[in-house]
């Protein structure tokens, strides 16, 4: 080893007196001399760096130039880079940068590109209502430009001609945000973005050309670029040069784009691990951990890297962007708990900041805090802003020991606020832990009665596996009335295993196979899915009894067969009977499937999820192929499309996706957008019934912050 460490540095001394006359020629008056000096150069490779990158400070700006060339291709590091681009010499300052851009691979057609207009549109069809309760938001506009930016994860860069118009637009006392958008959908979020920039600038939005939102690809990453029109043309140019200008700026500037960088560099696993063994140095700038710490590493490679100071991450926390917000829990996540919880506890005791009060809150889950940051949590909990309150709360489902009071203060505080609501959403964390529930029985009982939603909710998640006969009696008149479908799956779930109800329950619930509404309809008959054999078979005997006699009413079997809810009870019950082992309901339902058509068969083709289990269904769905090529379209798509909405009801992703790839391989050969619109729809209720649920626990989905301040 030592031998040949020697022949290097031998081979490297001799090498020397090429490289200075190589460099010198880089100054040549002809172009094919310099050229091939910066080839020779590139060739003889490492022993010829040290010469060449004190060439960065010659007089002629051709021999920096290629020397620089030379460099990058000989392949730089980001440390020696990130100094030269932040040094007051012209010549190393540009190498620095062009070797920054090199390294993130943001050079023109490499990890950064324009997302085109077709692109958008496709990602933009079926456009999904939202299921969301909530009211439009008035914040601040740092707030709402956060909160578009949780909600839709795409960060968003300004770039240098637009700064001035943006810090106008930042200083409006108000600004409105519609909660009830999918801004997951770019063109939802450039358009509001637009919108809320014509709205506070007024006519310094048009000013020298007006704003636009540009959409990028960086990586997986979608980016939004606000820039002026006259940067729109090269605006792949104009973002990188953004990137690597606010990055090489350091602190919060550099925090702001550390995700962006961090998409770019995770596409080149070799410049990832060259990052994050950089960054694991003990004198590595804090500019290389914030990219580390966004990057695609593991929770042990996070760890490994250089910790960033408190001063440095209470700088980010304090800094109201949300992307800086995400690089400092990060580095929260990759300290010790021991470092971790003096840190949040100073935050919590004392910021008076609302999104540095909302992070430290989020990340405090699980730590013991100082009696007076546990004070300060237990005040926040009343607190007017949702997001805050909702933090709060949500760090009291992950402490060992609750207190009678404050359990009752979350218990009535939740019992105000909507469904919609985030402190909802944490306060169900605290009340289904199976050590709280208990406590709650008493409570949840005398809310199941209550005139609200949120009361009703509230008793579903605690009555869970608990509810009697009387409570279930309740709960049934509940369903008739439940407009919001989130709600209607939690009440519906207290079914689940049932095997008692009481005679007035099973009339009601027999009844709603004959309801004119279908949504009332398929929601008991969801119930029904959820009772026990004996108690379902009995629901099912009172319910024939019922359709003979509503049939008999309307003229007999063959006249009241064209009638949609009768038709529709019909195949239901079909399907049920067949479901519990009756052959002649099989019978009967297949050869209505045969003949049938419209409205009929669309009720026949969902009946067959309840008469048969999977292999059933594919069994005989793979017969009809065969047998009635024409008809298994219509078929198979009624009973995969069925498939898709009660994995919904479920809130199973898994059994939606592969129900909704099922369907969309029987539509192979033809395209029906209203399909793809209804399982566009589908999803979007999916979605909401999971809460944000799918969504990474490192900072919330949404703020749901008002003021920048906390009272």
């Amino acid at each position: 080893m030592l031998l040949c460490c020697l022949g290097v540095m031998a081979r490297a001394q001799d090498a020397q007196p090429e490289v200075v006359d190589l460099i010198a020629r880089l100054a040549d008056d002809r172009w094919e001399v310099r050229e091939r000096a910066q080839r020779r150069l590139v060739a003889i490779g490492e022993p010829a760096r040290e010469k060449l990158r004190q060439a960065l400070l010659h007089d002629d700006p051709e021999v920096r130039a290629r020397s620089s060339a030379a460099l990058i291709s000989l392949g730089e590091t980001f440390t020696f880079a990130l100094n030269c681009s932040q040094s007051d010499k012209p010549g190393q300052r540009e190498h620095g940068r062009n070797a920054l851009q090199n390294l993130f691979g943001l050079e023109e057609g490499k990890a950064l590109s324009v997302i085109t207009p077709e692109e958008l549109s496709r990602a933009n069809y079926g456009r999904r209502a939202s299921y969301s309760a909530s009211q439009p938001l008035s914040c601040p506009p740092p707030l709402a430009i956060a909160t578009l930016e949780a909600l839709s994860g795409f960060p968003i860069l300004v770039s240098a001609g637009a700064a001035p118009r943006w810090q106008t637009a930042m200083q409006a006392s108000t600004v409105s945000l519609d909660l009830s958008q999918d801004y997951t959908q770019p063109q939802h979020a450039i358009q509001h973005l637009r919108n809320l920039l014509a709205r506070t600038l007024g006519a310094e939005f048009s000013r020298d050309g007006t704003l636009e939102i540009c959409p990028l690809r960086v990586g997986q990453l979608t980016l939004l670029f606000v820039c002026t029109q006259a940067e729109i043309p090269g605006a792949v140019n104009h973002c990188a040069s953004r990137l690597i200008a606010q990055f090489v700026q350091g602190g919060l500037p550099s925090g702001e784009v550390a995700r962006v960088l961090a998409a770019a560099v995770s596409l080149d696993p070799t410049r990832l691990s060259r990052l994050a063994e950089e960054a694991g140095k003990a004198t590595c700038a804090p500019e290389l951990v914030y990219v580390a710490l966004c990057s695609e590493l593991n929770d042990d490679e996070r760890r490994s890297l250089a910790k960033l100071s408190s001063q440095q991450v209470r700088a980010l926390m304090g800094s109201r962007l949300w992307s800086c917000l995400r690089v400092a829990v990060m580095a929260l996540l990759a300290m010790e708990a021991s470092q971790r919880a003096p840190l949040l506890n100073e935050v919590i005791v004392g910021s008076t900041d609302s999104m540095e009060l909302l992070a430290a809150l989020w990340c405090a889950r699980g730590l013991d805090l100082t009696p007076e940051a546990r004070s300060r949590v237990s005040r926040c909990v009343t607190n007017s802003q949702d997001g805050i309150a909702a933090a709060a709360v949500r760090w009291y489902s992950g402490a060992p020991q609750i207190s009678d009071e404050d359990l009752k203060l979350a218990w009535k505080s939740a019992e105000v606020l909507p469904v919609s609501s985030a402190f909802f959403s944490a306060a169900l964390q605290l009340f289904t832990r199976e050590d709280i529930r208990p406590r709650l029985l008493a409570s949840a009982r005398e809310a199941l009665s209550g005139r609200f939603d949120t009361q009703q909710a509230l008793a579903a998640a605690v009555l869970k596996g608990q509810a009697g006969k009387e409570d279930l009696a309740r709960v049934l008149e509940r369903l008739n009335t439940a407009q919001d479908p989130v709600l209607g799956g939690r009440l519906i779930a207290l079914f689940e295993g049932c095997s008692e109800l009481t005679d007035a329950a099973v009339e009601r619930l027999a009844g709603g196979m004959l309801e004119t509404d279908a949504q009332k309809r398929r929601r008991l008959a969801r119930v029904m899915r959820l009772c026990d054999r004996a108690l379902l078979k009995r629901i099912l005997d009172v319910a024939e009894t019922r359709l003979a006699a509503t049939e008999e009413k309307f003229g007999g079997k063959e006249k009241a067969a064209g009638i949609a809810h009768i038709m529709a009870a019909r195949m239901s019950l079909l399907g049920f009977r067949a479901g519990l082992g009756e052959v002649v309901a099989l019978e009967t339902l297949m050869e209505a499937l045969k003949t049938a058509s419209g409205n009929a068969l669309r009720e026949a083709s969902s009946a067959l999820v309840d008469a048969l289990d999977e292999a059933g269904l594919s069994s005989t769905l793979a017969a009809l192929k065969k047998a009635a090529p024409a008809r298994f379209i219509e078929i198979a798509t009624g009973a995969y499309l069925e498939q898709c909405r009660r994995a919904v009801e479920q809130g199973n992703r898994e059994a939606f996706r592969m129900a909704s790839a099922r369907v969309n391989a029987v539509q192979t050969d033809r395209w029906n957008w209203q399909l793809q619109d209804q399982l566009a729809q589908l999803e979007s209720m999916l979605d909401a019934m999971e809460g944000g649920a799918r969504r990474s626990e490192l900072l919330p989905s949404n703020p749901f912050l008002k003021s920048l301040k906390v009272e």
